[in-house]
């Protein structure tokens, strides 16, 4: 199945959502998605850094959506 993965900054007075980076790609299941969202997460160059994950079905409808927990600095 087609997804999109949208890494987001959440802000705190509103809920309101912030796209930083947005990623398409192939899974085979729902399960998959997700392993590839953490994968991503963990390599991918972000102007900022995201607190939110959300995944969307070729639709656009989203399925999962899980906080993300600050990289440490290196």
């Amino acid at each position: 199945m087609r997804i999109t993965i949208e890494y987001c900054r959440t802000r705190p007075p509103d809920g309101s959502l912030a796209v930083i980076d947005r990623v398409c790609c192939d899974a085979v299941s729902h399960a998959a998605a997700r392993s590839i969202a953490v994968m991503l997460a963990a390599s991918r160059t972000m102007p900022q850094t995201p607190d939110l994950v959300r995944i969307l079905d070729e639709n656009g409808t989203e399925f999962f959506r899980d906080a993300i927990e600050a990289r440490p600095e290196q």
